[in-house]
């Protein structure tokens, strides 16, 4: 009775790893879409449910995440969210990609390499959707400042390509000038050729110097 009871928990612990949701491993860049999503979640849901998991993929703009239900211990993954993530994404978009378990709860478990501890890695849900974005940076989710801080972003942009307009405008400029000069020597060069077989012209007298 003892060795079957013990061949029944066994069976029961593997195949509860078997099924259990894959936390996401190696180098992870969010997309906008997915960090918008990853703010709402930390957020929490209405009628006092809290974030339980966040899943995600690592190439496509797509991601999922699931609440606990109101109530003490009422917070247990089913083990199947990756695999319902994959599914949805079929259903929604014709193709699928592996979804992993970004976060669970408010801490971001994802190993991407990044040595930070337990606590660099929770956020809360009073934290300003620039400081969450600042700490995804920070643990190497996000690639650029410029990506986090949009309107420094488009400020930067704004000045490049004034700049890029400035020296354009002094290329023609300068390339006008120089046209216009060489078409001012031309005119002078042809004068004075006109002027010098005039010249010769009435020295040989085929024109008066009426006519000179």
């Amino acid at each position: 009775m003892k060795i079957f009871l013990w061949l029944v928990i066994s069976f029961l612990l593997s195949a509860s790893n078997a099924i259990a949701n894959e936390v996401g491993k190696g180098d992870l860049k969010l997309t906008n879409g997915q960090v918008n999503y990853f703010i709402t979640y930390l957020k929490g849901g209405a009628k006092g449910r809290s974030p339980s998991l966040f899943t995600a993929t690592k190439e496509a703009d797509w991601a999922m995440y699931w609440y606990c239900s109101p109530g003490l211990n009422r917070c247990h993954a089913s083990k199947f969210e990756t695999t319902e993530c994959k599914r949805r994404m079929k259903k929604r978009r014709g193709y699928a990609e592996d979804c992993f378990v970004f976060a669970e709860h408010r801490r971001v478990v994802w190993d991407n390499g990044n040595n930070s501890s337990v606590r660099e890695r929770l956020f809360n849900s009073k934290m300003s959707e620039q400081e969450v974005r600042d700490k995804l940076t920070q643990l190497g989710f996000l690639g650029s400042k410029n990506f986090i801080n949009k309107k420094a972003d488009d400020a930067a942009f704004e000045k490049e390509t004034k700049k890029n307009r400035e020296d354009f405008k002094k290329k023609i400029d300068k390339k006008n000038k120089t046209s216009t000069k060489k078409s001012n020597n031309k005119i002078e060069s042809n004068i004075v050729t006109q002027l010098k077989a005039l010249t010769d012209l009435n020295k040989q007298g085929a024109i008066s110097d009426e006519e000179f």
